[in-house]
């Protein structure tokens, strides 16, 4: 739970995931996951809540337009369905 060791950790992770190294599910969770604990808006949209009657909702992202495009980066799926 030390967010700057979460972010030395998360660079050098993506490195791994650019190599084959290493999951790109598991740094876009990382990622995000330190954003949130920063109260800063997420990269991946990886991290959500239940809002009421069980509706998923997700945590503010930055430049929503351009989330796709940032997931195919590392090799997510497109978030939009």
């Amino acid at each position: 739970m030390d967010p700057e060791y979460q972010v030395l950790a998360a660079r050098q992770m993506e490195h791994a995931v650019h190599r084959g190294e290493a999951d790109s599910r598991r740094l876009a969770l990382l990622v995000d996951r330190n954003r949130r604990l920063n109260h800063q808006p997420q990269v991946y949209g990886m991290q959500s809540f239940v809002a009421g009657e069980g509706v998923v909702a997700f945590y503010g992202i930055v430049n929503p337009r351009q989330l796709d495009e940032r997931r195919a980066a590392i090799g997510l799926p497109s978030f939009y369905c």
